[in-house]
């Protein structure tokens, strides 16, 4: 049985970054529209909904950071864009709701404005300008490993230089005293063989 463990490959891990990215906002996006949807009373616990999604996905990808050592930079950019589609979803359902209120009774080419706009500020910021620099990061080289580089281990520490004003530690003393001692014990030693 072989023991090393299968990794993914940078671009498999893109993929899988891109996929629950997309997974991640859709579940905000539903929470997002869930109380209005289900016309919940103001004091229900599911109104909250979002923050505890919001809260699942962010903890479990620190975790996922520090557990594996990766960065999940394209996983939030997923989610911003998909968070982003989901408020001009919500924007274009406000301009067109059954309910009379300020953003419905625009007119209607105004509306239309807002979400071509809206789209457009979505398409070139969202999705054309990172595929622009991740293209450019590539051709150049540049682009950063998703896996992040082991912690090396600190290197034993060095002795320190020898200045005779500092003061001793306690080893530097423990030693002084001991090669003191063997010292006096090899001379006694010699004066005896003299004699």
């Amino acid at each position: 049985m072989d023991t090393t463990k299968k990794k993914l490959t940078d671009t498999q891990l893109r993929i899988v970054q891109i996929i629950l990215g997309v997974v991640s906002a859709a579940a905000l996006a539903v929470s997002i529209f869930l109380p209005g949807v289900l016309k919940l009373p103001a004091d229900s616990l599911l109104n909250y909904t979002f923050v505890v999604i919001f809260l699942v996905i962010m903890m479990g990808r620190r975790a996922i950071e520090n557990k594996y050592r990766l960065r999940l930079n394209l996983f939030s950019m997923v989610l911003m864009i998909g968070l982003f589609g989901a408020i001009i979803f919500f924007i274009g359902n406000s301009l067109y709701a059954a309910e009379a209120n300020g953003l419905t009774k625009l007119d209607g080419s105004i509306k239309i404005l807002i979400i071509v706009g809206l789209w457009a500020v979505f398409a070139g910021l969202g999705v054309v300008f990172p595929i622009l620099r991740y293209l450019k990061r590539k051709a150049l080289g540049t682009l950063p490993s998703i896996r992040l580089p082991e912690p090396q281990e600190p290197a034993e520490e060095e002795a320190p230089a020898e200045d005779p004003n500092r003061p001793l530690t306690m080893e530097e003393k423990i030693a002084a005293m001991t090669n003191e001692l063997d010292n006096n014990e090899k001379k006694d030693d010699e004066d005896q063989n003299e004699k």
